[in-house]
C-alpha cells in the first residue's frame, strides 16, 4: 500500500471564494467519467482526481494530464471552462475499478 499524495498549484483563482462546485463518481472499467458538474460562469477551473485499482493512462478530452502517479497509476488533470454551462472529466485506465 502506497500513500497517495498529489499537491497542484494554481493562481489566479478567487481568494474569497476559490471552490464553487463538485461532483464524483465510481466505476469499473476502461474510462472514467466524473458525473456532469455545471459552472456559473466562463474561465472556471475544472479541477480532477482519480484513483484506481489498476492505472489510469491519459486525461479525457480537453483536458491537460497534470500528473499520472507512480507506482499507484492515480491521475490529476484539469481545464478551464470555455463558457458557463455543464462539464465532466473523464480518464482513460486499464480496466479495473475507479474513483473520479
Amino acid at each position: 500500500m502506497y500513500v497517495d499524495l498529489r499537491i497542484t498549484d494554481y493562481s489566479g483563482l478567487s481568494r474569497t471564494n476559490p471552490f464553487d462546485a463538485g461532483v464524483s463518481a465510481t466505476g469499473n472499467g476502461s474510462i472514467a467519467n466524473s458525473s456532469v458538474l455545471t459552472t456559473a460562469a466562463p474561465s472556471e477551473l475544472l479541477f480532477a482526481a482519480g484513483i484506481t485499482g489498476n492505472v489510469f493512462t491519459a486525461a479525457g478530452s480537453a483536458f491537460t494530464d497534470r500528473v499520472i502517479t507512480a507506482p499507484d497509476g492515480d491521475i490529476v488533470e484539469d481545464a478551464i471552462a470555455a463558457s458557463a454551462g455543464s462539464y465532466n472529466a473523464t480518464a482513460s485506465l486499464s480496466s479495473g475499478t475507479w474513483v473520479l
